[in-house]
């Protein structure tokens, strides 16, 4: 008995829908004329506190564009962070800091209850030009916030969010999963 179980819980894992990564490169947008808010809600993110800004020629953007704070423009501060905000649950976010110097940049992430779940930092050396830093969190996570880790002169953007949606089992998964242990289950009565 213990064996057939183990093969039903393997099957159900296996037949698991596996979602791909959505990347947001942020270079869709119009730059300093709004805030970026429900622009990419057909792949499952909102944001508050976040517009697109221009950053050419800036080290680790992917292209013309990145984002940063609407309320301080050129710093965002752990008090008033850039929220997104995932229409589903998501298993990792990766975030790019761009320009983060010694203000540092801290990305932390949340659960549907609203738990701090994982929260990373990382710093680069004075006025930090042209440095950057790829910092990734994982869990159940429904939202995430990021900002400078410090309150310095420094300006901060950031780019290239991606994240995994969290697997879902497929409706008849789930179907097969409850038909086996239910087999089982009148097996071992009848014993």
């Amino acid at each position: 008995m213990k064996r057939s179980l183990g093969f039903i819980i393997i099957g159900a894992t296996v037949l698991a829908t596996n979602a791909s990564a959505v990347l947001i490169n942020f270079d869709d947008g119009q730059p300093n004329l709004t805030p970026i808010g429900s622009f990419y809600s057909g792949v499952g993110v909102t944001f508050t506190n976040a517009q697109w800004k221009t950053s050419s020629g800036l080290l680790g953007t992917s292209g013309s564009q990145s984002i940063n704070s609407i309320s301080d423009a050129s710093k965002t501060q752990q008090s008033n962070p850039i929220v997104a905000t995932f229409a589903f649950e998501v298993s990792s976010v990766t975030l790019r800091g761009i320009d983060v110097g010694n203000a540092g940049f801290r990305l932390k992430a949340f659960d549907g209850s609203d738990v701090l779940i994982d929260n990373q930092v990382a710093f680069g050396t004075t006025g930090g030009f042209n440095q950057f830093f790829d910092l990734t969190v994982a869990g159940a996570i429904r939202r995430i916030e990021f900002s400078q880790d410090q309150s310095t002169s420094d300006t901060s953007f950031y780019d290239n969010l991606s994240f995994t949606p969290a697997p879902v089992p497929e409706p008849m998964t789930m179907a097969a999963l409850t038909m086996g242990c239910l087999a089982l289950l009148r097996r071992k009565k009848s014993r």
